[in-house]
C-alpha cells in the first residue's frame, strides 16, 4: 500500500484528509498510522470510505398513448448509490402504490395500470430517492377512447318522402365515420358529392359526433341494409341499420297475358302484389260469385293469392279482377280466361326421305294453333285396302295414303292434307352416317398411329343389316387433290356394332375411310371421310408392342429363375431329407428307395405317414408278421432272402444315430427292405404279386 499524497482536491491535514469535492474515485480503504517518537511505538487503523451518489432518472418517455380498457406499463429507470427507490404520483400528488388499479415496482420503476379508463388521461410523476438525494420527472398518458356507436336505428319512410339515417359516435380522439349501403357497397362520408337527393352532414353534440344522411324523394332502390363504421387509433366498430321504404301495391311481377282453358279444365289465376307493408288481396268478377261458386276456389289473402277456376262452360271465359290494398293505397289488376281450341288443319307436308320401311316428313304446322302451342303431330295412313295403320309399316312396294293432324293440350285437330305414296321395294341399306365433331368430311386423330371411327346405322330398306365393311387407304396431295398412295385395307364389323379402331396407321398421313352397310341384297353406297394422323417418330402402337415384349421377357426371366430355384431346392431335399419330387421320381422309375430311409419304413408300418404320402388318402398297409420278412399275401409265391453281397453292402452303409429297430433285429429288418425291392422288380417283369404302397414295410 502506497502512502497517500496531497493533491489540489484532497489535502492531508493534522487530523485527517480533506477532499472537496468528493468523487466516486475517492471511495476505498484508507490506513492511518501513528508513531510515538519517545518510545518508538507504532499503531495503525483502517478506515473505509463509501461515497453515495444522488439518484438520476435515465429513461422516461414524455408521452404514452394507450387505448381505453386495455393495460399499459410505464418504466422509469434511474442510477444512484445506494440504489434509489421509485415511487409514482398522480396529478393530485397521491402515491399510486397505495391506490387500487395500480401496480408499482419500487426497484425496477415499473408502473402498470391493468385497465385504462378516461380517469387515467393526464400527467404522472416519477420520483426516485436515496440517502444522497432525489430526482423526479413527469410523463403524460393519452387515453384513446374506443369508438362507441350510441345510435344507428332502423328507419321507415314512405316512397317519395324523406328519410334520415343518423349515426351517433362517442370517441376520443374524434373518429372517422362513414355509412355504407351494404347491397351496393356505396360509401357515404363527409365532404363527398352525391346526387341532389342525398345530403351528408357531420356535427358535434357535446362529446358525441353525429353523421347524418338525409335522403329526399325516397325511391325503392334506397331500401336496404346500411352499415355505420367508426374508426380511431387503429380500432374500429360497426353497427347495422335498415332503411325500409314503404310504398303502395304494384303488380310488376305478374304477367297480364290471357290464360287459355277448355271445357272442364282447371286454370290458376295468380295475383302477386308487391308492397310495404304487405297488401291484402280480394277477388271480383262481373258475373260470378267468387265466394259461393263451387267451380271457383280461392287460396291466400296476400301478398300472393291464387284463384282456381274450373271452366265448366262458356260463362267462365270472362275477366277477373284482383284488388290489393295497404295503408298507402289500393291498386287493381285484371286477368282474363279465354277459350282454347284444337289446332286447325296442317298447312303443308313434304316427303323428305323415303325407304322401303320408313318415311321422313317435313311438316309446316297449322296457321291457327287454337291458342296453345302444338305439342304433337300425328300421321294416319291407309293401305290400298283402306285399312288404317297405326304402329308399323306393312310390306314394302305398296301404295299408301297419308293424312296429318296437329295436337295441343286441348286435343287433336282434324286429319287432312291427303298425301299418296308408293313405297319403294326392298333394297340395299341406305348410306351410313359417319360421326364427325363438325359438319365436315375430314377429321384429325388424337394419335399418330390409330383412330376410332364410329357411324350411325342407316335404314335397312326392308332387309336386316348383317355387317358393315370398313375400307381405308393412305392418300397424298397432288396438284391440290387427294390421290391414292397405298394399299387398300378392309375390315368387317358385325351388326349392331357401329365403331372400329383403325390401327398401324402412319404418322402425319391422310387416309380415306369408307363405311358400307350390308344386307342380303348387297352393300350400300359408301359413307366417306378423310382423316389425318398426328406427327410422330415412333408410333404409339410400336411403343405398346415394345412394352408388351419387354413385359413378356421379364415375366419369362422371372419364371425361369423360379424354376431353377425349385430344382435346386428339390435336389437339396433329395440328398439331405430324402424327400421331394426327385425322390418320388427315383422311387417310381428305379423301383428302389434310398438305403437311409429306415425311419419311414417304421412309420408306415405304424400307420403314421399314410396321409402325408398319399395326399390325405388312406393307404392300405399289408399286415407285417415279425422280422422274418413274411407277408400275408395269398398271391405271393416266392420266398425272398438276402445274398451275402447284399448283407456286406448293408453293413457298410451308414446307420442312423437312433435306429427305430435296435440290436440283431436291425439286420433282419434291412433284409426285409431288400426283399421288398426284389418284389417290386419282379412285379415289373410281369409277376402277379399285388402293388405295394410307397414306404410299405413289405
Amino acid at each position: 500500500m502506497k502512502p497517500y499524497k496531497s493533491t489540489d482536491r484532497c489535502k492531508i491535514e493534522s487530523d485527517g484528509i480533506m477532499c472537496q469535492p468528493i468523487t466516486q474515485q475517492d471511495e476505498g480503504q484508507y490506513v492511518c498510522r501513528a508513531r510515538v517518537s519517545s518510545t518508538g511505538r507504532m499503531d495503525a487503523k483502517s478506515i473505509r470510505v463509501i461515497v453515495d451518489i444522488p439518484p438520476k432518472i435515465d429513461s422516461l418517455d414524455p408521452e404514452y398513448n394507450t387505448i381505453e380498457d386495455e393495460s399499459i406499463t410505464i418504466t422509469c429507470t434511474a442510477t444512484g448509490k445506494p440504489v434509489p427507490t421509485v415511487k409514482w404520483l398522480n396529478k393530485d400528488g397521491m402515491d399510486l402504490s397505495t391506490q387500487p388499479g395500480y401496480n408499482v415496482d419500487e426497484i425496477s420503476g415499473e408502473l402498470t395500470i391493468d385497465k385504462v379508463g378516461r380517469e387515467h388521461h393526464g400527467s404522472f410523476k416519477c420520483v426516485v430517492e436515496n440517502g444522497a438525494g432525489s430526482d423526479q420527472r413527469e410523463t403524460r398518458i393519452n387515453v384513446v377512447r374506443k369508438p362507441k356507436i350510441k345510435q344507428f336505428y332502423n328507419v321507415t319512410a314512405e316512397k317519395e318522402g324523406e328519410a334520415k339515417l343518423i349515426c351517433r359516435v362517442s370517441a376520443e380522439p374524434t373518429a372517422e365515420i362513414t355509412i355504407t349501403k351494404k347491397s351496393s357497397q356505396r360509401v357515404f362520408e363527409i365532404n363527398q358529392q352525391y346526387d341532389e337527393r342525398i345530403i351528408v352532414s357531420l356535427t358535434d353534440d357535446e362529446d358525441d359526433q353525429v353523421l347524418t344522411i338525409t335522403i329526399k324523394e325516397v325511391m325503392d332502390e334506397d331500401d336496404g341494409l346500411y352499415v355505420c363504421s367508426a374508426r380511431n387509433g387503429g380500432t374500429a366498430i360497426n353497427a347495422l341499420g335498415h332503411l325500409t321504404v314503404e310504398f303502395s301495391p304494384v303488380f310488376d311481377l305478374m304477367s297480364h297475358t290471357p290464360i287459355k282453358s277448355w271445357e272442364r279444365n282447371i286454370v290458376n289465376l295468380t295475383c302477386i302484389a308487391r308492397s310495404i307493408p304487405n297488401a291484402s288481396i280480394e277477388w271480383y268478377s262481373p258475373s260470378k260469385d267468387i265466394i259461393r261458386d263451387p267451380n271457383i276456389e280461392r287460396s291466400g289473402a296476400g301478398p300472393v293469392s291464387t284463384l282456381s277456376v274450373r271452366t265448366m262452360d262458356n260463362t267462365y271465359y270472362i275477366e277477373y279482377r284482383c284488388k290489393a290494398t295497404n295503408k298507402l293505397g289500393m291498386k287493381e289488376a285484371y286477368m282474363r280466361i279465354e277459350q282454347a281450341f284444337v289446332p286447325k288443319n296442317i298447312r303443308q307436308v313434304d316427303f323428305m326421305t323415303v325407304t322401303a320401311t320408313t318415311v321422313t316428313f317435313y311438316i309446316m304446322g297449322p296457321e291457327d294453333t287454337g291458342g296453345l302451342p302444338i305439342t304433337h303431330y300425328f300421321v294416319q295412313y291407309t293401305d290400298e285396302k283402306g285399312d288404317v295403320k297405326i304402329r308399323q309399316w306393312p310390306v314394302a312396294g305398296k301404295r299408301y295414303n297419308f293424312e296429318f293432324a296437329a295436337a295441343n293440350a286441348v286435343g287433336t285437330g282434324p286429319y287432312g292434307l291427303l298425301k299418296e305414296r308408293v313405297m319403294p321395294k326392298k333394297d340395299v341399306p341406305e348410306e351410313p352416317h359417319i360421326d364427325l365433331p363438325t359438319n365436315t368430311s375430314r377429321a384429325v386423330s388424337d394419335y399418330s398411329d390409330r383412330m376410332e371411327i364410329s357411324w350411325q346405322s342407316p335404314p335397312d330398306n326392308g332387309e336386316t343389316i348383317d355387317h358393315f365393311s370398313i375400307s381405308y387407304y393412305p392418300l397424298e396431295v397432288r396438284e391440290g387433290a387427294y390421290q391414292k398412295a397405298g394399299e387398300l385395307v378392309t375390315k368387317t364389323e358385325r351388326f349392331p356394332n357401329t365403331k372400329v379402331l383403325l390401327r398401324s396407321l402412319q404418322p402425319n398421313t391422310f387416309y380415306r375411310v369408307e363405311v358400307r352397310a350390308h344386307n342380303i341384297l348387297g352393300y350400300s353406297r359408301p359413307a366417306q371421310v378423310v382423316i389425318k394422323t398426328l406427327h410422330g417418330t415412333v408410333s404409339d402402337q410400336q411403343q405398346m408392342k415394345v412394352a408388351d415384349v419387354s413385359l413378356g421377357f421379364i415375366l419369362g426371366i422371372v419364371a425361369a429363375v423360379c424354376l431353377v430355384l425349385l430344382i435346386v431346392i428339390d435336389i437339396s431335399c433329395y440328398y439331405v431329407n430324402k424327400c421331394g419330387l426327385l425322390m418320388c421320381l427315383c422311387t417310381q422309375v428305379c423301383g428302389r428307395e434310398h438305403p437311409g430311409d429306415k425311419s419311414k419304413h417304421g412309420k408306415v408300418e405304424l400307420g403314421l405317414d399314410s396321409e402325408k404320402e398319399n395326399g390325405g388318402k388312406e393307404v392300405k398297409v399289408e399286415p407285417y408278421n415279425g422280422l422274418n420278412g413274411e407277408v400275408n399275401d395269398s398271391k405271393a409265391d416266392d420266398e425272398l432272402s438276402l445274398t451275402k453281397a447284399e448283407e456286406e453292402k448293408l453293413k457298410k452303409e451308414p446307420q442312423e444315430s437312433t435306429p427305430m429297430i435296435n440290436g440283431d433285429k436291425e439286420k433282419e429288418f434291412l433284409k426285409e427292405s431288400m426283399d421288398n425291392d426284389s418284389i417290386k422288380n419282379k412285379s415289373q417283369l410281369g409277376s402277379k404279386s399285388n402293388i405295394i404302397a410307397k414306404d410299405s414295410p413289405v
